[in-house]
């Protein structure tokens, strides 16, 4: 071979996306044409740390790694090289999806300086993307993300504070667990109208053991333990949820105040522990589950409520051992207190509930739960 031609192409494939403008197609980004920019990559001295590979079309292979042709960019977790001299990744144009990894096998996993990446029509990011990508550190999603899959970002450390995207709706399982030095998680909607059925998975934040501000207007449901054990945690915003997960805010220690003015449900033992809760308000409650202010020790606590009585689960406040003043504010006129508080006597099934019946001594309520009802 010419030896100006083979250097053409060694260059060529050191740095493809130096050598080819952003504006120009690129052609497919099959698994074969991948892997040779990973390995031009990996021999370039000089690579700048960006890969951009925006000019890039879909393959027409439906598996494997590089863009699919539904639109999924997969970039072969089996293979390392090349990978850690990638600090920013710029995805083709046309990916809508990056693929899933395992717990063990983390799609990115050999991404280890990876710092941020871009995609202008990017929806979703699979289950264990991003898992342990500590150098991670985006203060915004792409705007166009409207998914974010099962641990997608568990233990990225680098992680400091995260804006949600406009239209995001679903925040799975586990997303940012670990994430300990996440303070911030907002979201660039603020106002009404908010994206239909945003949900936040089970575990979504726990261990977060730095985030103190969380606000996502839109959240319609907060899964099971969202936030269990976020130790530094002080101000919460969930206009629009309906339901607050069992556990979801279990071990917050500095939580003092909630308002969730849309909840109808409470789930179990979901201000567990929360050591420092003074204040709650759930004027739209339907019920609140068993053991929900169980283990709380501030030794006054504010319950505002709405015109019709919860249905109230045993043991809402088991294993508290010392006298607590528990304000409830129901609206003047409200229905179905019967019996509460000022008939000091056990018949109310309801008073019997919400002092917690059933969590000790056979059945009897916890006496050192002094309650006080008001109009408001």
């Amino acid at each position: 071979m010419d030896a100006a031609i083979f250097t053409g192409i060694y260059s060529l494939m050191l740095d493809p996306c130096e050598q080819e403008p952003k504006s120009e197609p690129k052609g497919p980004l099959t698994e074969v044409r991948w892997l040779e920019l990973l390995r031009g990559i990996a021999a370039n001295s000089t690579f700048n740390g960006t890969l951009d590979l925006s000019g890039y079309t879909r393959s027409d292979s439906a598996i494997g790694g590089g863009l699919r042709s539904n639109g999924t960019f997969d970039p072969v977790s089996s293979s390392s090289t090349g990978k850690k001299k990638i600090v920013l990744l710029i995805l083709p144009d046309t990916a809508t999806g990056i693929a899933g990894g395992t717990s063990a096998i983390p799609l990115f996993r050999f991404f280890t300086n990876l710092e941020s990446f871009s995609g202008a029509m990017l929806s979703t990011i699979g289950a264990y993307a991003f898992t342990d990508n500590k150098k991670l550190n985006m203060p915004e999603l792409p705007a166009s993300i409207t998914s974010i899959d099962n641990n997608a970002f568990q233990g990225c450390t680098g992680l400091t504070q995260i804006t949600l995207p406009v239209n995001i709706t679903s925040i799975g399982n586990s997303a940012f667990y670990g994430c300990i030095n996440l303070v911030r998680v907002t979201s660039h909607k603020t106002t009404p109208p908010f994206p239909a059925a945003t949900a936040i998975g089970h575990l979504a934040f726990m261990g977060c053991t730095n985030l103190t501000n969380v606000n996502i207007p839109a959240a319609a449901a907060i899964g099971d333990g969202a936030f269990l054990d976020n130790i530094s945690l002080t101000n919460v915003s969930f206009p629009a949820a309906t339901l607050i997960g069992g556990g979801a805010f279990q071990g917050c220690t500095s939580l003092t105040s909630v308002s969730f003015p849309a909840a109808t449900e409470i789930g179990g033992t979901a201000f567990r522990g929360c050591s420092s809760l003074t204040s709650v308000s759930f004027p739209a409650a339907d019920s609140i589950g068993a053991g929900a202010f169980s283990e709380t020790a501030a030794t006054s606590l504010i319950v505002t409520l709405g015109p019709v009585d919860p249905l109230i689960g045993v043991t809402m406040f088991q294993n508290i051992n010392t006298v607590k003043n528990v304000t409830v504010r129901v609206p003047a006129g409200a229905t179905g207190y019967t019996g509460f508080p000022s008939e000091n006597i056990w018949s109310s099934t309801w008073e019997n509930h919400f002092r917690g019946f059933g969590s000790s001594n056979n059945g009897i309520p916890n006496l050192n739960i002094n309650l006080i009802l008001e109009t408001y």
